[in-house]
């Protein structure tokens, strides 16, 4: 007799519901619970109402209804949405005749009949987009999630080693059903799910879980033929080499400061921080530069599964995830879904889209942690290995032209000083070989620091600066314990570089107290 697995019985068990979900006709949250409690482990399902899926429902709902109104009264011709709309008499008298009519007739009869245009008008009036949810995006999940056994023969997704170099290739149409699974709460053993997000009645946690509704409702609109081609690549880098950062005689590469959204930025390895297990807060109540991103690329989750615990050195990168939402807000707090997003992304001739993401946790410092402390030579040899892990010429790198950062490691997480950091993103990048491009979303922010950064990479260049003397010089610069705001000036200063913005020499003499 063939033994039967624990994992194989779960999802026999999810199969049997989710197909008898698609046969139903579901048409609320609380008949979709009913549905979960009959296969998930996950105890806030049995306990709590599905409240945040609620929301995102009605606020969606609310917000449709919304930008009709906006619509209806930017129509007249001319007229700009914040103008009242001049209305032509004629039409208004003809209009106001129309009511009337309709109105002496209802009091007069009874009983209303419905003419045959009436009722035709009244078929063609769109659905909600909560009766859109259950009459076609839910069946979507539904169906994904139920193939899941088809995709993944073995019964589980495979998993990245953690002692060495790994790569994982799943397709975007197994990755759809992965993701589909997680909404569903349908993984065995309770594994991942948005268990959290459904349950959720905060704001930012509702948002989250609109980006991943709407990535179902794009997925629902694709016919058989048209299903998502491509790859998406799980990498995993463990350090292999030991570099020499102090001696290293490899001549600096550009640097440049732009003002931008990093996502927007093409052909380059995106530099994202995360954390030691990948997606950090995102299905709980994490709402840093990571979640973020994987809001707008719900693929990204996939990474979730394959990948474990990182150690210090190691980083993961995700290559072929594709943007599917624009959104709205400066940080994970004021985070809103706003809207569909077309990534015009370069896609390989198989179809993957030419996207990557290099995560990589950077070092944690408390909040007040003194300059010098991170210009420690063992502090900064730590994150200097594990970005040029994550940067160092592989086929998979060196398809992308240049290398793409934001504030990597300098949120209030993780308290890491700005201008070392992208020192030292600077020191890697250089050593892989790469460009680095440095990406600012508000112009009024730091402006005395960017033009620093610009000024000091361009005399850096032109004088062939190497990586090991700009690596030294952050080692003697963090000697004399400089202050907040002049340690590139301070940088400049010990490689006799005559910069642009540069504070004069009485101005950063303090030291840190």
């Amino acid at each position: 007799m063939e033994k039967v697995s624990k994992r194989d019985i779960h999802w026999r068990k999810v199969g049997e519901v989710l197909r008898e979900m698609m046969r139903s006709k579901i048409d609320s949250v609380r008949t979709l619970r009913k549905y979960f409690s009959r296969y998930s482990a996950e105890p806030m399902i049995h306990e709590q109402a599905l409240v945040g899926l609620e929301k995102a429902l009605a606020g969606q709902d609310r917000e449709d209804t919304r930008k009709k109104r906006s619509r209806y009264v930017a129509q007249g011709p001319g007229q700009h949405p914040s103008q009242p709309m001049e209305q032509d008499s004629e039409e208004f008298d003809r209009t106001n005749d129309s009511i009337s009519r309709a109105v002496s007739a209802a009091s007069n009869s009874s009983e209303v009949q419905t003419s045959p245009a009436q009722a035709e008008e009244t078929e063609a009036k769109p659905k909600s987009f909560s009766e859109d949810f259950f009459t076609r995006i839910l069946p979507e999940i539904c169906k994904r999630a139920e193939k899941i056994t088809s995709y993944f023969p073995k019964g589980h997704i495979p998993v990245l080693r953690s002692d060495r170099d790994d790569t994982i290739n799943l397709t975007r149409v197994q990755v759809a059903s992965v993701v589909a699974n997680m909404f569903l709460c349908a993984m065995p053993n309770n594994e991942i799910s948005f268990a959290n997000l459904l349950c959720s009645q905060q704001t930012y946690q509702v948002a989250k879980l609109r980006f991943f509704i709407h990535y179902f409702d794009r997925l629902s609109q694709l016919e058989d033929q048209d299903q998502p081609e491509g790859f998406v690549h799980i990498i995993k880098n463990t350090p292999n080499t030991h570099f020499d950062w102090v001696n290293s005689n490899i001549t600096l590469k550009s640097c440049k400061v732009k003002f931008g959204e990093l996502e927007n930025e093409k052909n380059a390895l995106n530099i994202m921080q995360s954390h030691a297990n990948l997606g950090g807060g995102l299905l709980y109540r994490g709402r840093g530069a990571e979640e973020i991103r994987f809001c707008l690329y719900p693929e990204l989750s996939v990474a979730m599964f394959v990948c474990n615990k990182l150690n210090n050195h190691d980083s993961v990168m995700v290559k072929g995830a594709e943007r599917y939402s624009a959104y709205v807000g400066d940080d994970g707090l004021t985070l809103r879904f706003d809207g569909d997003f077309r990534d015009e992304t370069p896609k390989n001739t198989d179809g993957t889209v030419l996207s990557a993401c290099v995560f990589m946790d950077p070092n944690k410092f408390e909040r007040g942690c003194a300059i010098s402390e991170q210009m420690g030579k063992s502090v900064m040899y730590q994150d200097l290995t594990k970005l040029f892990c994550g940067l160092r010429s592989t086929p998979d790198t060196d398809m992308f032209q240049c290398v793409a950062t934001g504030h990597w490691g300098c949120d209030h997480f993780f308290n890491g000083n700005a201008e070392i950091k992208i020192l030292l993103q600077w020191m890697a990048a250089s050593a892989a070989q790469k460009p680095l491009v440095h990406l600012v979303s508000d112009c009024r922010e730091d402006r005395q620091t960017h033009v620093i950064l610009n000024s000091l990479a361009n005399k850096a260049v032109e004088a062939s600066i190497t990586v090991g003397q700009l690596f030294q010089s952050c080692m003697d610069v963090g000697e004399y314990h400089p202050r907040l705001g002049v340690v590139l000036a301070r940088i400049a200063k010990a490689l006799n570089l005559d910069i642009e913005g540069a504070p004069d020499s009485d101005s950063d003499s303090a030291d840190d107290q």
